[in-house]
């Protein structure tokens, strides 16, 4: 819950990947980022990789991710 509650006090979120490994890992859907899952159901911005928004098909509108 402690946790939750902290999600729910921030202005943005920043899932941290792996640029070395980004296409082996994420673009096959051999893994997800549960900051992305965090972020959304929270209604959170992101400062998220360009090619992650792209994997979760998050659109560029400045109210969702800069």
């Amino acid at each position: 819950f402690t946790f939750m509650a902290s999600v729910g006090e921030v202005d943005a979120i920043l899932p941290l990947v792996d640029e070395t490994n980004f296409a082996m890992t994420y673009q096959r859907g051999r893994k997800l980022s549960s900051s992305i899952s965090w972020a959304l159901g929270f209604g959170k911005k992101l400062v998220v990789y360009k090619q992650l928004a792209e994997v979760f098909n998050i659109q560029e509108d400045n109210a969702t991710y800069w």
